[in-house]
């Protein structure tokens, strides 16, 4: 009887070590910048938002995520986040091991304009237990709607007509994303002339491009370190929370000088500074 009790009793330790290692195991930090593996790459990546319905001006948003590697690897994990009108709307973070896909579909609904949601596929090989090397890839995409009367609206990607450049110019302005990130700079006693404005929702576009005065190369690392830093610093802080979230879309300075980097933003009534120093 004696033993059958300390069976017991080693199997409720055990059982709890598992389910807390679990719980751990979804909130840890997974993204970690590592040299690159140059047998690694993307076969397709993409971040899409559809617009499903407008019923009485309440909008239903299709949010679709997928991204392949060229082989299964030890991690994979993407992270995506909507902005609606320049505001936090969600966040979604996937990760598997020993995989090669990842994809999820969400819906969202608002009665926002602006949708824009940004997207970091990553992965991580474990090629031995002394070398991790890693894999980064970003994706994009925007939704623009406007109502032109109380039945009839206008939606799209990118702007092709002149009407949807004007929609486009006039939405983007009434979010006062520049009023926003001038107090934020404001706040902080931050110099606007000494750095390179990049918001958090335009980074994707440094996937081939490099920053200002870096290398190609020396722009991969940067943006690696960069989202590690927002991954520990900015989401999981928010993911993890369990009250309502007031965020904007953080600003990212480049120093002119390149020796750092800022990144500027709020979580709920709390302004954020993060600082990246560049090692080139």
């Amino acid at each position: 009887m004696k033993k059958l009790v300390i069976f017991y009793i080693m199997m409720i330790i055990f059982l709890s070590t598992v389910i807390l290692h679990r719980i751990y195991s979804q909130t840890e930090t997974t993204i970690t910048y590592f040299p690159p593996d140059e047998t690694l790459s993307f076969i397709s990546n993409s971040t899409d938002l559809d617009l499903l319905n407008i019923t009485n001006k309440i909008k239903e948003i299709e949010w679709i995520v997928n991204s392949k590697t060229n082989k299964p690897i030890y991690l994979r994990q993407d992270i995506s986040i909507v902005y609606a009108d320049g505001k936090l709307k969600a966040i979604h973070n996937k990760w598997l091991q020993h995989a090669d896909i990842i994809s999820f579909d969400e819906k969202l609904t608002g009665h926002e304009h602006v949708w824009q949601a940004i997207t970091l596929h990553y992965g991580e090989s474990h090629l031995n237990e002394d070398t991790i090397k890693s894999k980064q890839l970003m994706s994009f995409d925007t939704l623009f709607i406007k109502h032109l009367s109380s039945n009839d609206y206008i939606y799209f990607h990118k702007p092709h007509t002149e009407q949807e450049k004007m929609i486009k110019k006039e939405l983007i302005n009434q979010l006062h994303l520049h009023a926003y990130w001038e107090e934020l700079m404001d706040y902080f006693n931050i110099q606007q002339n000494d750095y390179d404005m990049i918001p958090l929702t335009d980074l994707w576009k440094y996937n081939k491009k490099p920053l200002p005065n870096l290398t190609l190369k020396q722009t991969n690392q940067v943006i690696g370190q960069l989202w590690e830093g927002l991954y520990k610093n900015y989401l999981i802080p928010i993911v993890s929370s369990k009250k309502k979230i007031d965020s904007g879309i953080p600003i990212i300075l480049l120093n002119k000088n390149h020796n750092h980097l800022l990144v500027l933003y709020h979580i709920n009534e709390k302004k954020q500074k993060l600082i990246q120093h560049i090692p080139f």
